[in-house]
């Protein structure tokens, strides 16, 4: 150890050296080395600025993992749902290939070489022609409708008639503009299956719920479809009429 070391060694308290004009301590020097040491409040800045760094960091990671698992298409939605609204338009000629179906409160366009009835409130529309499987059943329900739980009665009701029923989650599909929820249902009775769904299209005040049943899954998606894409709740929507005829 040199002589400048133990002397400094033997001091209990760091050399201090002073600005001359103030006489305020400039730097404080380690008594065993000889060399400067920061301050303390540099020591508190260097913490702090590392502690807001990695901060940061953890806040960027955080938001890149929440946007990539962001709702995608067809997923159920949480805490959000989607209410349509809808405008009154002109009228439009019924397509070729189709006919319309018109109630108090709604009108819907089906396959020309299906049945349409409305029992009950309900339209009912059997694509085959003639009553039976597979079918979708319309209606509009007043009322405010959340996609949490408008599928509870639903559900209860399949299960009261079966025990072997399993249920998709909450789902959505956009069709026409329009934000539609849906559970899907495989109902088990021994060897036979049947396969129901339930759509929901929710609007301030009312929804329009389809319900449909097959017993080949996907049989009655053309014909559900097609009545998600036309149904309108002005009745007036569609006219029978073609222009030149």
């Amino acid at each position: 150890m040199s002589d400048k070391q133990q002397d400094l060694a033997n001091n209990e308290k760091p050399i201090m050296k002073y600005d001359p004009m103030t006489g305020k301590p400039l730097m404080k020097y380690d008594p065993y080395t000889g060399k400067p040491l920061a301050s303390s409040k540099k020591y508190l800045f260097l913490a702090l600025a590392a502690f807001v760094v990695v901060a940061l960091v953890v806040v960027i990671i955080v938001l890149l993992v929440g946007k990539k698992g962001d709702s995608k298409p067809n997923e159920k939605e949480n805490t959000t749902y989607v209410i349509n609204t809808y405008q009154k338009r002109n009228p439009v000629c019924v397509p070729d290939g189709f006919r319309l179906f018109v109630t108090s409160e709604l009108a819907v366009l089906y396959d020309q070489n299906a049945l349409a009835q409305e029992q009950g409130g309900d339209i009912s529309i059997y694509p085959k022609g003639q009553k039976g499987f597979p079918y979708v059943s319309i209606v509009k329900e007043q009322g405010k409708f959340d996609p949490a739980t408008a599928f509870d009665s639903w559900k209860e009701k399949l299960l009261s008639k079966s025990s072997d029923v399993t249920f998709s989650d909450v789902q959505y599909v956009k069709i026409n503009g329009k934000t539609v929820y849906v559970v899907r249902a495989t109902i088990k009775d021994g060897d036979d299956t049947l396969y129901a769904d339930r759509f929901i299209e929710i609007y301030p005040d009312c929804c329009i719920r389809y319900t449909t049943a097959s017993l080949k899954k996907g049989e009655i998606d053309g014909a559900v479809y097609d009545a998600i894409y036309s149904s309108a709740l002005d009745i007036g929507a569609y006219v029978e009429e073609r222009d030149g005829k």
